[in-house]
């Protein structure tokens, strides 16, 4: 590699800081939304931009061939290569970096969902009754003026054997399933 481009396929701005093999300062980078920079003339030797791959691949970013991420693995959005990022890759970029975002709120959605419940459980133990499953429904709030289509909803249920299923539960899982 002669050269490393680096770019960012967010909507956030990101501040990119790094270090070269020969002086060890720290260098910072603003790299806006949607862009890409091209690593310094004085930071292109051999081991200065493998040093920085390493520096930015522990971080999330990954060669342009790879966009596509892997199963339960996060994509930064930083994607980096030794030509210049191309449009298509960048969109690709985007699309992964939101379905990233979204499955990681989800997953954080389903953990508060499961702490919530051994909350409820806990309580309802110390107080001798029983409790049923937990549903926990959550809506995306719009701004003034968003079609409310648009916005997202999910339901998380927590079940736990032994306990019995709501109905509503039960008629979203049937309709989810007719597809």
């Amino acid at each position: 590699m002669k050269t490393l481009y680096i770019a960012n396929a967010t909507t956030r701005n990101h501040h990119l800081h790094y270090r070269v093999t020969e002086d060890m300062k720290l260098y910072e980078r603003h790299i806006p939304p949607g862009t890409q920079f091209e690593l310094p003339e004085q930071h292109r030797s051999p081991e200065d931009i493998a040093y920085v791959i390493k520096q930015i691949a522990g971080c999330g970013a990954v060669p342009r061939d790879q966009i596509k991420r892997e199963e339960g693995k996060r994509f930064s959005g930083l994607i980096y290569s030794d030509k210049p990022i191309s449009e298509d890759a960048m969109r690709n970029g985007f699309s992964e970096e939101e379905q990233s975002a979204i499955d990681t709120a989800l997953e954080e959605h389903q953990l508060a969902a499961i702490s919530s419940d051994d909350k409820v459980a806990k309580l309802a133990q110390e107080a001798g009754t029983g409790v049923g499953s937990l549903e926990v429904e959550i809506t995306e709030q719009g701004k003034p003026g968003d079609d409310p289509s648009d916005l997202n909803k999910s339901l998380i249920q927590v079940t736990r054997p032994g306990r019995p299923v709501s109905e509503r539960s039960q008629r979203q899982a049937n309709r989810a399933v007719r597809g």
